[in-house]
């Protein structure tokens, strides 16, 4: 069995794609449970918080759920008790601190090149320790692309969400993307290659990045839409993989000719403005 995962409320906003006001909110309204107190300033949460946040999200999204609701529904489902002592919760950093280790790794070297040894190495523990948390290298590596692919919005995910003219969010999409792409084309490229073999696991990751990136802005796209601002004859899906194709090479051109990000944004928009027309 693994072991519990436990985040402070930064990373468990980051997972849930939930402000960190939005946590304490439901904290206060008791739609969730207690954290638990490591300290006077230090709280860990669990996959408990996770798992009903996004049942949260899920009834008021799906259904349309008042939180008075919601919050009935939730009352019926035992919370996970919390831990006799810290000793989890220091057994989780250190499941992190070796995603740490092997993520710059994997960056630095590559899937196929780094071992098993070079991890516990650069992480400063054991093969025991290693095997505690992770059954083999693959299993890691799939952390490690969560963790950096998750990161790639979190410095702008708010001001995005935030932002009601979905013109205006797809431009900042495009210049947090810019801002992100050297990580994120290092990973990405190793989870491409990783696909082509015959781990369905890789596969299925590949797909799910995939969808992580393009739903977001065929959601916008498609909201455009129904504004009467992109012709209703336009397949909203395959605009959004266009378009990220179109600022993938766009981002190699800033880091690999010296171009600059303004010039580059400039262009794209302009292509995008032939279909949006006018904006608001």
């Amino acid at each position: 069995m693994k072991p519990a995962n436990y985040y402070k409320i930064s990373e468990l906003s980051r997972i849930s794609s939930t402000s960190i006001p939005a946590i304490r909110f439901y904290l206060r309204e008791g739609l969730l449970p207690p954290a638990i107190k490591t300290g006077k300033t230090t709280a860990y949460y669990t996959d408990d918080h996770l798992n009903r946040l996004r049942m949260i999200k899920k009834l008021q999204t799906e259904q349309q759920r008042t939180l008075a609701s919601i919050k009935m529904e939730l009352d019926v489902i035992p919370a996970m008790p919390a831990p006799d002592d810290c000793t989890v919760i220091a057994s989780s950093e250190k499941r992190n601190e070796i995603v740490s280790a092997a993520t710059q790794l994997f960056l630095n070297k590559g899937l196929g090149e780094t071992s098993i040894d070079d991890i516990v190495n650069r992480a400063g523990i054991g093969k025991g320790t290693f095997y505690k948390y992770f059954k083999d290298k693959d299993d890691v590596f799939i952390q490690c692309a969560d963790s950096i692919f998750h990161e790639m919005y979190s410095h702008v995910w708010q001001e995005i969400k935030n932002e009601p003219d979905r013109y205006k969010r797809l431009v900042r999409r495009t210049e947090a993307f810019f801002e992100s792409y050297p990580q994120w084309i290092d990973m990405m490229n190793l989870v491409r290659h990783a696909s082509v073999g015959g781990n369905p696991v890789f596969k299925g990751k590949f797909i799910a990045v995939l969808n992580q990136i393009i739903k977001p802005i065929s959601r916008d796209l498609e909201a455009l839409q129904h504004e009467g601002r992109i012709p209703l004859g336009i397949d909203c899906l395959q605009a959004a993989y266009l378009l990220m194709g179109m600022a993938e090479y766009g981002a190699w051109l800033i880091y690999n000719t010296g171009t600059g990000a303004v010039e580059i944004l400039r262009v794209l928009l302009e292509l995008v403005n032939a279909g949006i027309g006018r904006t608001k």
